[in-house]
């Protein structure tokens, strides 16, 4: 599913977009009443939108955060009785999902599109290609410009061949991750939210032995342990004398006082 502001179904504001979107997401038909769905940027304001907008459409919404950070968002449509999860496939992978094409093999490539290039008044412009300094948002090289067709170019029609090559991209990516820890390490990856708990999980399958358990200290020895814990501490005092004794060595702050002229004891 891909939607534009200015379509065929006279969408007026981004956030019936959202609204459109979910509502045909609850009426997929699906085998079971839960599915998962990732996104590579939940976070930051998108997040808040999404959340508030939900909220004031009457699903019943749970994100769950840590550190003020997203980590998913559980919505429940009371009209069709089913739940979508929304997970932040960033706390998966931790990089650009050009580098994880790369990393994994991947045949699907990232489309290209300028960001920058957009305005209210041209959301509907056709015309000649945009200068590649409205490309400059992503890593696009002369040759690929050069490569797009100079005339005829679609805003409407780039801008949803862009989004739909994200989602292709990011489908092919966590095939490719989620086969490889299963194969590897017998992980089922998409049970995990983030990439502490996967590693957590591939060492509790397959490298941890209860003949090699991992103690858990406490008491004297783990304040003894704790009180090692210096090293910054001294780094940044050791840092600081030494700015200090510089200050010192320019400005003649710091000397020790003539015994010239002071008084007898």
């Amino acid at each position: 599913m891909s939607y534009f502001i200015i379509d065929n179904i006279n969408i007026k504001h981004s956030t019936e977009l959202i609204e459109i979107m979910f509502e045909e997401l609850f009426k997929l038909k699906v085998d079971c009443y839960t599915h998962t769905l990732y996104a590579h940027n939940l976070v930051s304001f998108d997040t808040i939108f999404i959340i508030k907008l939900l909220a004031l459409l009457d699903y019943k919404v749970s994100p769950l955060w840590k550190d003020n950070a997203i980590l998913s968002i559980k919505i429940f449509d009371p009209k069709t009785k089913q739940r979508i999860t929304l997970l932040y496939s960033l706390n998966l992978f931790n990089t650009s999902l050009n580098k994880l094409l790369i990393s994994f093999n991947c045949d699907t490539r990232k489309g290209e599109f300028p960001h920058l290039f957009v305005e209210v008044d041209n959301l509907n412009y056709i015309g000649n290609k945009p200068d590649i300094k409205y490309y400059s948002l992503s890593n696009f090289s002369l040759d690929d410009y050069n490569q797009i067709n100079t005339s005829n170019w679609n805003l409407t029609e780039e801008c949803l061949k862009y989004l739909e090559k994200d989602v292709l991209v990011l489908l092919e990516v966590l095939y490719k991750v989620s086969f490889y820890y299963f194969n590897e390490f017998g992980v089922n990856k998409p049970k995990y939210m983030t990439l502490t708990s996967v590693a957590m999980s591939v060492l509790g399958f397959n490298f941890y032995y209860d003949k090699y358990q991992i103690k858990m200290i406490k008491g004297s020895l783990e304040r003894f342990i704790r009180d090692a814990y210096f090293w910054g501490n001294v780094g940044l005092i050791i840092k600081k004398r030494k700015e200090e004794a510089e200050r010192e060595s320019r400005t003649g702050e710091g000397c020790l006082p003539s015994r010239k002229g002071r008084k007898s004891e």
